[in-house]
C-alpha cells in the first residue's frame, strides 16, 4: 500500500518544488576560478578550458579502459560530416600530435560514403557535399578515401572505394540503379532505415578488410545510442543489442568497430566543436524533414529528445541501462550467423516462445478461421527451424514470392562440355544442374536471417535485388544446411 498520508494535498506545490539550475556566470564547478561558459544536466556547470579537458579525458579514457586498440593498429575512422564525427575527428588528430608520453600510437585512415543515391541528389550536389568533406578532412593531413554506398553491392574483390576527387567520374550507373531498386522495394521507411544502416556497416567493414585496417571508429554518441536501444527493441533486436550499443561490436572476426564517443552527449559534442572553431557538413537523410511518425526511428528519437528537454537523466538512464545487457550463451556460441546483418542467428526457438507466438500469430492471420485448423498447429515447430515445402504457405506473410525466386549456378564446376550439351548455360540462367541451381524463396531466405533481418525481407516486393554477396551468404548456408541433414545419420 501507498505510505503517503492522504490528508492534505493543497501545498502539493512544495513536494514538487524544483530547484534552481546552475545559471552560465556562475564559478566553474571545477576550477572555481574561472566563470562557467557551459552547463550540462542544469548543474555542472564548466569554464571553457575545464570543459575541453573533461571532453579530451573521457575520449582517451574511453579508449584507455577497453585496452583494445594497441599501438601500431591502424584504424579506419567513418566520418559521415555530422558534429559527432567531426569532434571525433578532431579529437584523434589531438591525440596524434601530443607529446611522446600521451601520443595515440596507432595510425589512421578516413573514409567518406556518399549516400547520395538514396536521398536522390543529383551529381552536382553529391559533388559539392564531397568537395565540403574534403575541405574539412585535408587539414588534418590524414589519408582520405571516398566511396559511394552502391559499392556495397558489389562482389568482395571488386574495387569499393577511390581517392578523393570529382565524385561524378566515380558513380557506378548500373550499382545505383540497382541501390535504388533495392530501396525502392521496401515500403515503409522504417525498413528502409534499418536496411540502409546494415548496408553501410557491411560496406565498412569490406573498406576496413581492404585498407588492412583492424578497427574502426563509429561516432555514435549517448543520445544516439540511447535511441537506437529503444528502436531495436521495437524492430525485434534485442538479442543483438550488445552488439548494436556497446563499445566493440565483434560480429566480424577480423575487423571490430568502437564507439568512443559513446560516452558524449549531443550538448557536449555541439559545444565542443563551438569551443573549438570545427564546423559540420549538412548532408540530407532518409529522415531529413520528414515528421515523427514516418518511422520507429523518427518516433522514437522525437520521443527521447522531448523527454530529455524536462529530464536531462533520460538519455544517461536508456543509455547506462543497455550497458548491463550481455549477449547469451547460447547466441555467443552459436555457429551460425544472420546472411545480412552478420549478426548471431536469435530464431533458435525453444517451448513456449516469443518468437514462436509471434510466428503462430502471424500465421493464424494469414490463414484466416476458414483455412485454420488443428493440422496448422503442429506444422508450426518443424516451420520455425527450416521450411518444407509443404510448409511454406504458412510462412508467407504476402503474396507468395515463388515467381521472383533467384537461381544461381556455380559454373566454375561445371566444364565446356556440359555448357555445349546445354546443361548449364555460360551466364548461369536456366541451368539444370541439381547441385549447381538453386532458387531462393521467402521462406528459405528467413531460414538464413535473424528476425530483425526477416522483416526486411518481408517487405521486400522482389527478392532479386538483394546485395550479391548477401544472396551468396544464403546460397552457402543453405548448402551447408542441406549436406548436413544428409550426413546427420552418421554423426555421433
Amino acid at each position: 500500500m501507498c505510505s503517503v498520508n492522504e490528508v492534505d494535498f493543497d501545498g502539493v506545490e512544495r513536494w514538487m518544488e524544483k530547484k534552481s539550475g546552475v545559471l552560465v556566470g556562475d564559478p566553474c564547478k571545477k576550477c572555481r576560478e574561472r566563470k562557467a561558459v557551459v552547463v550540462l544536466r542544469f548543474r555542472d556547470a564548466y569554464c571553457r578550458e575545464c570543459f575541453l579537458a573533461a571532453a579530451t579525458h573521457k575520449f582517451r579514457a574511453s579508449l584507455g579502459k577497453s585496452k583494445i586498440v594497441r599501438p601500431r593498429d591502424h584504424v579506419l575512422i567513418a566520418f559521415s560530416g555530422s558534429q559527432a564525427s567531426t569532434a571525433l575527428l578532431h579529437l584523434v588528430n589531438a591525440g596524434l600530435n601530443e607529446d611522446s608520453h600521451k601520443r595515440l600510437m596507432f595510425t589512421c585512415s578516413v573514409v567518406y560514403i556518399d549516400e547520395g543515391a538514396v536521398v536522390e541528389l543529383s551529381p552536382y550536389e553529391r559533388n559539392e557535399i564531397c568537395t565540403s568533406v574534403i575541405q574539412q578532412i585535408t587539414k588534418y593531413n590524414l589519408p582520405l578515401y571516398i566511396t559511394t554506398l552502391e559499392r556495397s553491392l558489389g562482389n568482395v574483390d571488386e574495387s569499393c572505394y577511390y581517392s578523393h576527387g570529382d565524385i561524378t567520374y566515380n558513380i557506378d550507373d548500373h550499382k545505383e540503379l540497382q541501390l535504388k531498386k533495392l530501396m525502392g522495394s521496401i515500403y515503409s521507411l522504417t525498413g528502409k532505415e534499418d536496411l540502409l544502416l546494415k548496408l553501410r556497416n557491411q560496406l565498412l567493414v569490406k573498406i576496413a578488410k581492404r585498407l588492412k585496417c583492424t578497427k574502426i571508429f563509429s561516432a555514435d554518441t549517448a543520445d544516439h545510442l540511447a535511441v537506437k536501444l529503444l528502436s531495436s527493441v521495437a524492430l525485434g533486436r534485442g538479442a543483438q543489442l550488445p552488439l548494436d550499443i556497446g563499445f566493440c561490436d565483434t560480429r566480424d572476426p577480423d575487423v571490430m568497430l568502437l564507439r568512443p564517443m559513446r560516452d558524449f552527449m549531443k550538448k557536449e559534442v555541439v559545444f565542443y566543436n563551438i569551443f573549438n572553431k570545427l564546423e559540420s557538413v549538412f548532408i540530407p537523410s532518409l529522415g531529413t524533414k520528414a515528421n515523427a511518425h514516418v518511422s520507429i526511428q523518427k518516433l522514437t528519437e522525437t520521443f527521447v529528445t522531448d523527454l530529455q528537454e524536462d529530464f536531462p537523466a533520460t538519455v544517461s538512464t536508456i543509455f547506462r541501462t543497455g550497458d548491463k545487457l550481455n549477449m547469451a550463451n547460447s547466441m555467443t556460441e552459436a555457429v551460425e550467423h544472420c546472411a545480412l546483418c552478420q549478426a548471431p542467428v536469435d530464431t533458435t526457438t525453444t517451448v513456449s516462445s516469443a518468437l514462436q507466438a509471434t510466428e503462430f500469430s502471424r500465421m493464424v492471420s494469414t490463414l484466416g478461421p476458414f483455412r485454420f485448423d488443428s493440422k496448422s498447429i503442429g506444422t508450426l515447430s518443424n516451420a520455425m527451424s527450416e521450411p518444407s515445402d509443404g510448409e511454406q504457405k504458412l510462412l508467407m506473410s504476402h503474396k507468395d514470392k515463388s515467381d521472383d525466386a533467384v537461381k544461381y549456378c556455380s559454373t566454375s564446376g561445371v566444364t565446356s562440355t556440359s555448357r555445349k550439351k546445354g546443361t548449364c548455360r555460360e551466364d548461369g540462367e536456366g541451368c539444370q544442374c541439381s547441385r549447381n541451381s538453386l532458387s531462393i524463396t521467402l521462406p528459405e531466405v528467413e531460414a538464413c536471417f535473424c528476425y530483425s533481418c526477416r522483416l526486411i525481407a518481408r517487405e521486400m516486393a522482389t527478392l532479386e535485388v538483394l546485395p550479391a554477396e548477401v544472396i551468396l551468404n544464403i546460397k552457402e548456408q543453405l548448402k551447408y544446411k542441406e549436406m548436413r541433414k544428409e550426413i546427420a545419420d552418421f554423426l555421433l
